[in-house]
């Protein structure tokens, strides 16, 4: 399912006025989104700080051009592997040579566009296939003159995985070691990757929302089916939403991760 360009103009139309930053994506491609260039202009022209995540296979240049024009605030660049080998590997169905050469092109348009805005992060989820590679990315992210490094943990939560699948892709893809570096908040233990620190609560839950593709606003951008909705944020507005009982409860036994869904969530950063 897609979210439709009049349905997301009602929803920015609902929080203009509560929140200053939009992740215009969750768990997809948004470059997917034939109408993800006019949502964002949209969001900026409401005076929102907008961000996007995208793997950059479909990054044109006549995309790059349109989104580095949209008034985007951020984008941040899935690169897995700075080796065809160890990108493919991780990223199924990935095209290494396109990617990189996407997101290399990507950064020169900007430069030659004299653009500071949108911030260029990169990101490295770490893994078995590359987890030689953090001086690597360390240093083309300075090549390419990218504004932020983000070396991201590959997690396997299990409310997205049965324990099966998690032993499987967990032999398949974890680090063989663990990396002493300070931006990597896990370890890992036997099969399974654990947080070096296991906070108790989640500050997150009283500040951020997301928004599904069919309109329904959660409490948490883990939250892929819909399970702790306040309502839905295309047929009511949202101070109705936030401010009522239900959510106002939500929020107090989210913060104390009282859902089976906190106690299963993967991001504790």
């Amino acid at each position: 399912m897609m979210m439709g360009l009049v349905e997301f103009k009602k929803i920015i139309d609902h929080i203009k006025n509560f929140v200053h930053i939009v992740y215009v994506y969750n768990s997809n491609e948004p470059l997917l989104n034939p109408d993800i260039v006019e949502m964002i202009k949209y969001a900026s022209q409401a005076n929102l700080h907008t961000m996007i995540s995208t793997n950059a296979s479909l990054l044109t240049q006549e995309k790059s051009r349109a989104l580095l024009s949209s008034g985007l605030g951020e984008i941040r660049f899935a690169l897995d592997g700075l080796t065809k080998q160890s990108f493919e590997a991780f990223r199924r169905g990935g095209n290494f040579e396109q990617v990189i050469g996407n997101i290399r092109q990507f950064c020169q348009i900007k430069q030659a566009m004299k653009k500071h805005r949108p911030i260029v992060t990169l990101q490295f989820i770490l893994n078995r296939y590359n987890q030689e590679q953090i001086a690597d990315i360390k240093k083309f992210a300075k090549e390419i003159k990218a504004d932020k490094l983000y070396i991201k943990p590959f997690i396997l939560s299990p409310y997205a995985y049965n324990e099966e699948e998690r032993k499987i892709l967990a032999r398949k893809f974890f680090p063989t070691k663990d990396i002493d570096d300070e931006e990597i908040v896990y370890k890992k233990e036997n099969e399974n990757l654990v947080p070096k620190r296991q906070p108790q609560r989640c500050p997150a839950v009283k500040r951020v929302f997301t928004v599904l593709a069919n309109g329904e606003m959660v409490m948490c951008c883990f939250d892929l089916f819909g399970d702790y909705s306040y309502g839905n944020l295309i047929a009511k507005d949202f101070k109705s939403l936030w401010f009522s009982d239900k959510g106002k409860k939500m929020r107090r036994l989210a913060y104390k991760r009282f859902f089976p869904l906190c106690q299963k969530c993967g991001n504790i950063e």
